[in-house]
């Protein structure tokens, strides 16, 4: 997709997942969220565009 000259991203939910460790903590939270928008692969999508993002159904009814 980074390499489309699309305007936006649409993350449709379920867009991280936690790992058991993760939940526990503001911290953790934080750290799985921003580990995996380090990741190399990421970052030139993350880049090149908005992105917006919509709760995934298990995160809004839980």
């Amino acid at each position: 997709m980074a390499k489309h000259n699309a305007d936006f991203m649409l993350w449709l939910g379920d867009n991280t997942y936690y790992r058991e460790v993760d939940w526990n903590t503001r911290t953790g939270m934080l750290y799985r969220n921003s580990h995996t928008r380090r990741l190399p692969e990421m970052q030139a999508l993350l880049s090149k565009m908005a992105h917006y993002a919509i709760w995934g159904r298990s995160r809004f009814w839980s």
